[in-house]
């Protein structure tokens, strides 16, 4: 119904109240227009005139008009008026279906739902349903897609727990499995690793997420330090977690003095993570013989001191001749103190 000249906003929707003051208006404008020209003079009546019947027709008519608008209007939202209907929402992207709810007159609303197929951000369903007849004002709750679950990103170290809530929290289902657990050198014994798919792996709904968890440091193996010299045998094993510590010298015919003859535990043995980490270290005190030839003999003899041998002479020698043969022959390794046969002439 269109409203006519002068009606206010004031009534139910569809409808306009009429001011006084138009209202007036109204009744001026339904007046017959004043006569023109001269105009003939009534008899003077000797008591008060009535009036006009026409002003109070016209006032009883557009009383009437506003009576039956105002009863079709109210009628028309007690009916009808004031319902709509759910329009159709699912596979818009959010925005437009928000932009459409309010258009038809109702109030959206959004929770978030995780989908395999349908995209982030469009609308999986409506409740109310598509057509159906609601008040205007009503709330439309839009049920929009968050897109497949992503395995969340869960930092090395993390209590197992924490990873567990978080893989659940994004639609997925945690697994433990001590088959694929890991040595790992800084993740303590327990905590997590990684997880396998790894972080922002796309899955469906309720796929598996391994939480790999940590061994500990990996069992080591002792190394192999023989023919190495002390210092450096122990800055190997210390570099690998171990705890080198000298043992008892030994003689070897085959290692030059001063250098690693074995280890003990021996090389290759695995130390467990949280075993005894001290491994000994037994160093060769083999000495190599001097070469004597051309020395006099108390040459030979301060020479021979000097790396803890003795010199004997051979029958026949010269003790104030000079080294012609000597045993063991230079470079030989023999035991400290040991003596070395010459010959003198």
């Amino acid at each position: 119904m269109r409203p006519a000249p002068g009606f206010s906003a004031a009534g139910p929707q569809g409808t306009r109240a009429m001011l006084r003051s138009d209202l007036e208006k109204v009744i001026e404008a339904a007046q017959p227009p004043p006569p023109t020209g001269p105009q003939p003079i009534p008899p003077q009546a000797s008591g008060p005139q009535p009036r006009s019947n026409t002003r109070r027709f016209v006032l009883i008519g557009i009383i009437g008009v506003l009576v039956l608008g105002l009863l079709g209007a109210g009628t028309w939202w007690f009916t009808s008026g004031r319902y709509t209907a759910v329009p159709p929402l699912t596979g818009q992207d959010v925005a437009a279906a928000e932009t459409s709810v309010r258009n038809a007159g109702l109030t959206p609303s959004v929770t978030r739902q995780r989908h395999n197929e349908i995209p982030q951000g469009v609308v999986i369903s409506t409740e109310p349903g598509e057509g159906a007849e609601v008040l205007r004002g009503d709330p439309v709750q839009l049920v929009v897609s968050s897109g497949r679950p992503v395995v969340p990103d869960v930092a090395a170290g993390a209590d197992p727990a924490q990873a567990e809530a978080a893989i659940k929290e994004n639609g997925l289902q945690p697994q433990r499995d001590d088959a694929v657990n890991v040595h790992d050198e800084q993740v303590p014994v327990g905590m997590v690793v990684r997880l396998d798919p790894p972080a922002g792996t796309a899955l469906d709904i309720g796929h598996r997420v391994v939480i790999v968890l940590s061994k500990g440091p990996a069992p080591k193996p002792v190394p192999e330090v023989r023919g190495q010299t002390r210092d450096e045998a122990f800055g190997n094993l210390t570099n690998q977690g171990f705890q080198p510590a000298d043992g008892t010298p030994e003689f070897a015919a085959d290692i030059d003095g001063g250098r690693v003859i074995r280890t003990d535990p021996p090389a290759g043995t695995t130390i467990p993570a949280d075993g005894n980490k001290q491994v000994t270290v037994v160093v060769s005190n083999a000495v190599s013989v001097p070469d004597l030839g051309g020395l006099t003999v108390p040459e030979a003899q301060a020479k021979l001191a000097e790396v803890g041998l003795a010199l004997e002479l051979q029958p026949f020698s010269n003790g104030g001749g000079r080294v012609i043969t000597q045993g063991p022959s230079a470079g030989s390794r023999v035991q400290p103190g040991s003596k070395v046969q010459v010959f003198a002439f």
